[in-house]
């Protein structure tokens, strides 16, 4: 550093330290001067001049006054200001009287390091800064200096843990006697949340719990400790413990939908006796969000002996058909199709569950049709309900879709019926005979192609087709699958 302050009144405090032999720069303060050395010739002079102004308040007694601007800038963000100012002052020369202002300079300097995410440089700052202000005697550390101090132990330990070294961060923060700042300091429950989460960081579960807690006395809602404190109990096997502290986060807590995920990862591990609806609402706002890779992940590990197994396996389905893995999907839809049964229409959530079964008919059909197994497919679209009208449209034109694909796919493959559909010279009896035969072997495309070629002016023949064409739609409707 290289500001020194040196009062006119005897010859020998105008004389360089004798340790610092390089040429330097004076300048005159209120009757003091300002030795400024050669490596900060840069700084511009009014620069200077401010800087001198704050080691000369330090020497008259004010120190805490001549960095108020500087913390100020610090806690709005300006960091580049910071660094610079401070900068400044570190290429100063003190003496004794400015000194405590360079070392808080120092520690200002880290402080915006940290926050700007260069690590490496803020450890190697912030050490320094700390090794020299632990020095000073104990009437010198006021408040305000004993903050700085502190908020640089903080923050040092936080660069620790953001390189993932763990037993660093304990090392650093579990003897700065944060505790006696009060529990509800800031630099406290930082600082406590920091430590724990450095001991899960190592798997000691325990001693993070310890330590979440403590900010708990402080403050007994802290959404960060109450999940943490969750997550460590999932880690140590106790899901209902762990469920109880989720439970206690407010939706408005930026914790919450993490806290929700963990709840139904929690329930993995419990019997059927803990409430379903927090799991269900668990997977609803998962879905909704799309977060169907995590809905993949934790559903092919719900134990059928769970009460709500089925609605994890229809989530899971309709995830999987979504993402593309239709022959999974299919599997798991058609388990759910089978084995699961709507509530009873009186039940409150009967119409929100009854419109998801649509959408695994839907997502079913879709697989189905990917497949080219266009039958199956209409089979499944006729099964939705006008619960959600959306599904049911989009219903409606995909099984318009599959005759459509169907119809083709039998031209293709059966030369005569492909003959057959461009005539123009077919009676209606000829119609019905054709079809008959094609519906007596389960060829119901054909069939009911044909059917449909009969005209209302056909008396008896069109009466028949239009029964024929029930029977189809009542067959199409059973899902045999």
């Amino acid at each position: 550093m290289a500001i020194s302050v040196n009062k006119r009144s005897s010859p020998e405090a105008n004389q360089p330290f004798e340790a610092n032999k390089r040429p330097k720069t004076e300048g005159s303060l209120d009757g003091r001067t300002v030795t400024i050395l050669p490596d900060a010739q840069g700084i511009p002079p009014a620069f200077v001049q401010e800087a001198s102004q704050a080691i000369f308040s330090a020497a008259s007694g004010t120190r805490m006054d001549s960095i108020v601007e500087i913390s100020s800038r610090y806690r709005n963000g300006d960091y580049s200001w910071v660094k610079e100012r401070c900068e400044a002052i570190l290429k100063t020369d003190p003496d004794d009287d400015g000194m405590v202002q360079v070392m808080l300079g120092l520690a200002f300097v880290g402080l915006a390091l940290e926050r700007e995410g260069e690590w490496d440089e803020a450890i190697g700052t912030l050490t320094k800064a700390i090794k020299r202000i632990s020095l000073l005697s104990e009437d010198t550390l006021d408040h305000g200096v004993k903050s700085i101090l502190f908020g640089s132990f903080y923050k040092l330990g936080n660069c620790f843990f953001e390189k993932g070294k763990y037993s660093e961060v304990i090392s650093i923060l579990k003897e700065v006697p944060f505790k006696n700042l009060g529990f509800d300091h800031f630099y406290c429950k930082s600082s406590m949340r920091i430590l724990g989460k450095a001991h899960m960081g190592l798997k000691n579960y325990k001693e993070a719990i310890n330590c979440f807690t403590e900010v708990l006395q402080a403050n007994k809602n802290d959404s960060t400790s109450l999940y943490l404190i969750g997550r460590c109990y999932l880690s140590l096997n106790f899901p209902t413990i762990a469920t109880s502290y989720f439970l206690r986060i407010h939706s408005n807590a930026s914790e919450y939908d993490c806290a929700r995920a963990s709840i139904f990862e929690a329930s993995l591990e419990t019997s059927s006796e803990t409430p379903s609806p927090f799991y269900y609402s668990s997977l609803k706002d998962n879905f909704e969000k799309g977060k169907f890779d995590w809905i993949i992940k934790n559903c092919k590990e719900v134990k059928e002996s769970i009460e709500w197994y089925i609605i994890a396996r229809a989530y899971l389905g309709v995830s999987l058909a979504i993402t593309g893995k239709y022959e999974e999907a299919k599997e798991v839809l058609i388990e759910v199709i089978r084995n699961g049964e709507p509530p009873p229409k009186n039940h409150p959530m009967f119409g929100e569950i009854r419109a998801f079964l649509d959408r695994c008919y839907y997502e079913l059909g879709e697989c189905f049709f990917i497949s080219r197994e266009f039958s199956k497919a209409i089979q499944c679209l006729k099964q939705i309900s006008n619960t959600n009208q959306k599904i049911y449209e989009l219903a409606k034109k995909g099984i318009k879709k599959c005759k459509q694909k169907a119809l083709k796919k039998e031209k293709a493959v059966d030369p005569l019926f492909a003959k057959i559909s461009i005539s123009t010279s077919m009676n209606p009896a000829h119609l019905c005979a054709m079809g008959s035969e094609y519906f007596s072997s389960g060829q119901y495309v054909k069939a009911e192609y044909l059917f449909n070629q009969v005209l209302p002016d056909s008396g008896e023949y069109y009466t028949y087709a239009r029964g024929k064409l029930a029977e189809i739609s009542k067959i199409e409707s059973q899902a045999t699958f």
